[in-house]
């Protein structure tokens, strides 16, 4: 690298350990023989070899005093710095504006990663505080209980803080040890109080969820994990699932999740069209209506009727086949023994032979061709079927 390729301000490191800044929360010093100042105010800031023009803007009510300390917000304006928690800086203002022809006051950089908040925000100054007490653990509970939802990545506050990484380890455990904080995953932190926040959202939506569809066994993992703030990782939402059915409160079976102990509920209304949807698919057998036309005589809506007959279907009483059809368990099984007994004597069956078989129209005879495959009772080869082996 030649000497000219270089910049005053520029600064060595290893790849990743740091991002630059044009952006940082301050303590600020400013001294008496500087002219009060209540709002953003320019100035040159000098911080490591950098010179600077930047913008001072106090943090707080009170505007930025003679003589006192207090917090404001930095913003570079002609390119972003190298900065970490800890770096000192001094800021001179220009002759041209009263009393600001010399330095005016130095400080201390807090947070190279500021929130996007007002500056008149009391839980901002309350963060600053405590950012202003220079001790790491602290900072980093802090760091993570406002990221909220989203927690934070290990490796974003390594770069936020300039912590070592072995460091930072350790005093992430002790913050997860502590238990204010828990780890979601292997490179994310998120606040206790927040994953708590996050649990009584899942608990309110799955509750609505067995209000609004008493039938259901339960809620789809994902349409669940879609009630939450769309910035929630999914490591994080895992771990509110994962922390729910330890403590008891919900159950997770493969794709749905339900509140623990939960049955569905059959009101009488229910209970009527269950039986009429049973009477019918043993009175069809291996005929039954399409599902519009068997919601249209039931009288009920397309969605109202597939959960009547996905709950037959959990319940054993019928089988679904490809097409949308369903079929009355028995009807089922009765013709597997048919077309067993079919491919043992004659060893393979075409689409003419099943459909003399069981008595069907295309319209069924294919779809329980298919069905047969699915429940691993016969195969395809070219255009018949064949008992599959075992």
């Amino acid at each position: 690298v030649e000497v000219g390729e270089l910049a005053r301000g520029e600064l060595l490191t290893l790849p990743d350990t740091l991002r630059a800044t044009a952006l940082a929360d301050v303590s600020l010093h400013w001294l008496p023989s500087a002219p009060e100042v209540d709002d953003t105010v320019s100035v040159q800031l000098l911080a490591g070899t950098a010179r600077r023009l930047a913008h001072l803007a106090p943090i707080g009510r009170d505007g930025i005093v003679p003589g006192t300390t207090g917090f404001a917000r930095l913003h570079v304006d002609d390119g972003a710095l190298p900065l970490l928690p800890g770096d000192r800086f001094i800021v001179r203002g220009f002759a041209r504006s009263e009393g600001m022809g010399g330095t005016v006051g130095g400080g201390v950089v807090l947070d190279v990663a500021p929130p996007h908040r007002r500056r008149t925000d009391p839980v901002l100054l309350r963060e600053l505080e405590i950012l202003a007490g220079g001790e790491l653990r602290a900072g980093l509970r802090e760091r993570i209980r406002r990221a909220g939802f989203e927690g934070a990545e290990t490796d974003g506050l390594r770069r936020e803080t300039g912590a070592l990484p072995e460091t930072l380890r350790v005093e992430l455990q002790a913050l997860v040890a502590d238990g204010e904080i828990l780890a979601a995953g292997a490179h994310r932190h998120v606040a206790t109080a927040s994953l708590e926040r996050m649990q009584e959202t899942l608990l309110e939506a799955l509750d609505a969820f067995h209000r609004d569809q008493p039938l259901r066994p339960g809620m789809a993992r994902a349409a669940l994990r879609g009630e939450l703030a769309d910035n929630v990782p999914g490591e994080i939402a895992d771990l509110a699932l994962a922390r729910l059915e330890a403590a008891g409160e919900i159950q997770v079976e493969g794709k749905l999740v339900r509140r623990a102990g939960r049955a569905p509920e059959i009101d009488g209304e229910s209970k009527e069209l269950l039986e009429r949807i049973r009477s019918e698919a043993l009175r069809v057998g291996l005929e039954p209506p399409s599902p519009r036309d068997w919601a249209n005589e039931l009288g009920v809506d397309a969605d109202r009727f597939r959960d009547l007959v996905a709950h037959l279907e959990r319940e054993g009483e019928l089988v679904r086949a490809p097409g949308d059809l369903w079929f009355a368990r028995g009807a089922v099984e009765s013709l597997r023994t048919k077309v067993v007994a079919h491919l043992e004597a004659h060893g393979e069956i075409d689409p003419a032979a099943y459909k003399q078989l069981t008595g069907t129209t295309r319209r069924t005879t294919v779809p329980l061709m298919e069905l047969l495959d699915e429940l691993h009772v016969t195969r395809r080869r070219d255009n018949v079927r064949v008992l599959r082996k075992g």
